[in-house]
């Protein structure tokens, strides 16, 4: 009996030294889960701050602009990060200084982030890349008892902010054919020789089969075709040794839209002309036709400048075509240059739209066919992204000194067709800006 006695009591030292662990543990539980909340609140405001300020930077807002140090305010602040503790471009915390730094945002990124004894970062003096670094302070509830009063954060993160910049479309490749699904999108036929130089050629389609007609690259006839390369998404049918180099298939496709901003041409005015005799001298500006004169005239001298041309452009037999630097911005209708007609004409040298020759937008689906003979000569990118494309020959190695780009390519036609491509002739597209989130 004294024995049980004696054990009276121990299961309530058992229960006070349980209370004390799950206080303990709820202890822990809570400021532990108070610091992973600022945590995740401090890393989802540094995320959205370092993309507010990339976006300000491609808008051509200076890091050091105060609409810039004013756009990261507005996002961290209704986070509970206060404006009264930014800085731009100072020095970032260590281990030893001021926990209580605050939002720090660098431009280009600086030597160190959150844990400086990292592999250096990659960005680091790169001006496309914003850096934006948050230190907060979490006051704890239970911690106190074992001497901690606070737990410190720190965030990072890194936006890329890339300003619009100009490159030659699709890679500087000489002809492309964009038509994503379609088979036969580019073909090559006839008895002619087609010579490509200066870049390569590139078909987007997927179109892939078994039989010749249902491959995206197609070759057929005794023609040939030479080029620098011959990349295709889909498959391909040709005989061998009369496409060189063999095309290779299974290319990355790119998006029928890509995000370019295209060209938007303008005329200010009516375009008129002046006809001595059987030649036509044409200002520029819009016509509602194309030649604005016929008849008897056969020598068409178009002046620098751009045309906006509604309808149809047919060049007919014997016709004669001449203009330098100019632009032919055909809104709506086709485009036939006869092969019988002599046709030399040259993009424009300098300015906006420098090096685009001929330009059909994306609302235009006409056909382009481009039937040259030796005489004639085209200087400058011919763009038609929604259209079928037809180059016929053009009988001299002094042809076509353009990058062709169109919805479905033929190369048809008995007489040679030469393509040189110099991107110093040609156009060169404007990608847009962009940001995104790199760490």
């Amino acid at each position: 009996m004294n024995d049980k006695r004696s054990q009276r009591g121990q299961a309530l030292i058992l229960i006070v030294l349980g209370i004390v662990g799950l206080v303990a543990i709820t202890a822990l539980a809570i400021d532990a889960g108070n610091a992973f909340s600022d945590r995740r609140n401090a890393q989802n405001a540094a995320d959205t701050a370092a993309l507010a300020a990339a976006l300000a930077k491609v808008n051509n807002q200076s890091i050091s602009d105060a609409s810039i140090s004013d756009t990261v305010k507005n996002i961290t602040t209704p986070n509970g990060y206060p404006d009264t503790r930014i800085t731009v471009n100072a020095v970032i915390y260590v281990p030893g200084s001021n926990p209580n730094a605050g939002i720090t945002v660098n431009n280009p990124p600086g030597v160190y982030d959150c844990d400086p004894s990292d592999t250096p970062s990659p960005y680091i003096d790169d001006p496309d890349y914003i850096q934006v670094i948050i230190h907060s302070t979490v006051n704890t509830f239970f911690a106190p008892i074992v001497g901690i009063d606070q737990l410190h954060n720190c965030v990072e993160a890194i936006a890329r902010a890339r300003p619009s910049y100009t490159a030659p479309m699709f890679f500087g490749n000489a002809i492309v054919s964009l038509a994503p699904t379609d088979c036969s999108a580019f073909r090559v036929s006839g008895t002619g020789d087609v010579t490509v130089t200066g870049g390569g050629v590139f078909v987007n389609s997927s179109c892939s089969g078994s039989q010749p007609s249902s491959n995206a690259f197609r070759q057929e006839g005794s023609s040939s075709l030479t080029a620098p390369s011959i990349s295709v998404v889909g498959g391909a049918s040709y005989t061998p040794g009369d496409v060189t180099p063999a095309p290779t298939v299974g290319a990355e496709q790119i998006p029928y839209h890509p995000e370019y901003i295209w060209p938007a041409p303008t005329c200010s005015g009516a375009g008129s002309y002046t006809k001595v005799g059987n030649i036509a001298t044409l200002t520029p500006g819009s016509f509602s036709s194309f030649p604005p004169v016929g008849g008897s005239v056969k020598t068409y001298i178009l002046q620098s400048g751009i045309y906006c041309i509604s309808g149809n452009w047919s060049a007919g037999s014997q016709d004669s075509y001449t203009g330098s630097n100019v632009l032919l911005y055909i809104i709506n209708g086709s485009v036939t240059w006869n092969g019988a007609a002599t046709i030399n004409l040259d993009a424009p040298d300098s300015g906006e739209f420098a090096g685009l020759l001929l330009y059909l937008p994306l609302t235009n689906d006409s056909d382009v066919s481009i039937n040259g003979n030796s005489s004639s000569q085209f200087i400058g990118t011919i763009l038609a992204p929604a259209s079928d494309i037809d180059v016929a020959g053009t009988g001299s190695t002094d042809g076509l000194y353009s990058q062709v780009i169109g919805y479905i390519i033929k190369l048809t036609g008995d007489s040679a067709t030469n393509i040189n491509y110099s991107d110093e002739d040609n156009y060169d597209i404007t990608i847009p800006p962009s940001i995104e989130l790199a760490r």
